[in-house]
């Protein structure tokens, strides 16, 4: 599995956006293959993090790019008044733990799943 985590400071209005456009983010990612998760997570520090993980590295790209464009196109005017780029880190998985009674694995699959679509809830 490979992941990348990007690390966005001062971004509220454009997690703001995101947030209210869920249920369009969640399309984006539809039918990557090899997609796992992806994660929108708020930080204290008035920003946020994204963590996407899939199969492989072409996943990864092909999430990113798609999330790219998307961006482009519907939050370029707030996307502008975000600081910096975010800060990206990328690599491959070495292991995962999974807590008990949680059902989707870092892949997306529930238990005993193998190679299917994401689960979408």
């Amino acid at each position: 599995m490979h992941v990348v985590v990007r690390h966005y400071e001062r971004a509220d209005e454009l997690f703001d956006f995101y947030e209210q456009h869920e249920a369009e983010i969640r399309e984006l990612f539809a039918g990557i293959p090899g997609f796992g998760n992806y994660y929108f997570c708020r930080t204290e520090d008035g920003g946020g993090i994204t963590i996407t993980i899939c199969q492989d590295e072409a996943g990864v790209d092909e999430s990113t790019r798609r999330a790219a464009a998307w961006t482009k196109e519907k939050a370029a005017h707030i996307k502008d008044d975000v600081p910096n780029e975010p800060r990206v880190i990328e690599g491959d998985v070495v292991f995962t733990i999974t807590g008990e009674g949680y059902e989707l694995d870092p892949t997306g699959m529930r238990p005993g799943e193998s190679g299917g679509e994401p689960v979408v809830e």
